[in-house]
């Protein structure tokens, strides 16, 4: 964080932010486990690419503010690439 600190109200401002989008994530991947179970294959699509917009909100964020450094870079990046994974996958079962 190039120094910053959560003490920085700038830097606090983007991690409350970040806090409440994957608050958001934590319910819809909740909805898509339910929907897995269901066989609920477009609704499982739609969930993961809800939950997809949690991390992007947050990547969006501190972008918005760029003389902070996102702490959560790489692991918004590597939830992206996770959730593109499931949803090609239940993308496929919806499609059989």
């Amino acid at each position: 964080m190039n120094g910053e600190t959560a003490s920085d109200p700038n830097v606090k401002e983007v991690l409350v932010e970040c806090s409440k989008a994957y608050e958001g994530v934590t319910e819809k991947l909740k909805d898509s486990a339910a929907a897995l179970d269901s066989k609920a294959y477009g609704d499982l699509t739609k969930w993961v690419t809800a939950a997809m917009t949690g991390s992007q909100k947050c990547s969006e964020a501190f972008k918005a503010k760029p003389d902070i450094t996102s702490p959560l870079a790489d692991a918004n990046t590597e939830y992206s690439k996770l959730c593109n994974i499931v949803f090609a996958f239940f993308n496929l079962l919806a499609k059989s």
